[in-house]
């Protein structure tokens, strides 16, 4: 075999080895590119599956956080604010109870004594009417009656032979007699609106009392937990809030019937003066006659 031959056949087989080297480092290069996809693959799977745990941590934390109903925010709430919501429900439920109550009560008796009215301008006598009632009066007008009827009756003996200041000091007695009754009745009557005056007027600080504190509670967990975030700070704001809703919720409806009862007292009050004096110009007509 001559040199030129060797020479060829070693330069074809140097470009066989040299594709094949080629194309053994483009296997590599594609090798390391799957490689890292693969990399990349699982790293991506590492950060998804991440990301998922913390979406749930935040979702259950967002959960927690906002539990705000009535009866979780009164677990949750400082002692000191559960002794306010307590107070605050005690008191509008007794100022419900006697609004019910007072209500029920003046309107039977506006209702009674417009029907005893009717009776007492449409009898024939005072003595007709007094038997036709019996002797235990149901409301405060008829109280009133019987009171006067006591005196009254005595005007069948003994007046006719008496001078008139005797007659007038007589009418005298018989209207203090009546006034000393409506007063009485009306002392009953205005029973419990005391209570309601005065949850008007205090339950608003009571509640006010109760947000400061839950306000202040809020503040010292955002110092103590170095956290000004929602859900540390909510808690302590919706107790706060809730406390001021309560001291609203009882105080509203305590100054609004108030303020009715009274215009109501005010009407019967005005109602058995009036009728007390139809009476006494009555038993004064009997008398000086």
């Amino acid at each position: 075999m001559s040199w030129a031959t060797k020479v060829q056949k070693t330069m074809d087989t140097y470009k066989e080895a040299s594709g094949r080297l080629q194309d053994t480092i483009k296997l590599v290069q594609k090798a390391k590119e799957y490689t890292e996809e693969y990399d990349n693959g699982c790293r991506s799977y590492v950060d998804m599956h991440n990301a998922e745990l913390a979406l749930n941590s935040c979702l259950q934390l967002i959960e927690e956080a906002s539990d705000f109903s009535i009866f979780s925010m009164f677990l949750q709430a400082d002692i000191v604010v559960k002794i306010v919501i307590i107070i605050l429900i005690f008191s509008s439920v007794w100022s419900w109870a006697i609004i019910f109550s007072k209500y029920t009560s003046l309107k039977n008796i506006l209702m009674d004594s417009e029907d005893f009215e009717e009776n007492f301008y449409s009898s024939e006598t005072l003595s007709k009417l007094s038997k036709r009632l019996g002797s235990q009066p149901t409301h405060p007008m008829e109280s009133v009656f019987f009171s006067a009827m006591v005196y009254f009756e005595k005007i069948k003996t003994g007046f006719s032979n008496k001078n008139d200041d005797f007659k007038q000091k007589f009418c005298d007695n018989v209207k203090k007699e009546m006034e000393i009754v409506i007063n009485k009745e009306l002392s009953t009557l205005e029973k419990g609106l005391n209570f309601l005056a005065s949850v008007g007027s205090t339950a608003p600080f009571i509640g006010l009392f109760g947000t400061v504190w839950g306000i202040m509670n809020s503040f010292t967990a955002i110092g103590i937990s170095q956290n000004t975030s929602l859900a540390v700070v909510a808690p302590g704001i919706a107790e706060a809030l809730f406390a001021t809703a309560l001291g609203l919720v009882a105080a509203i409806p305590s100054v609004l019937f108030f303020n009715k009862f009274n215009t109501m007292l005010d009407d019967i009050s005005n109602k058995l003066d009036v009728f007390s004096e139809e009476i006494i110009l009555i038993i004064s007509k009997e008398i000086f006659r």
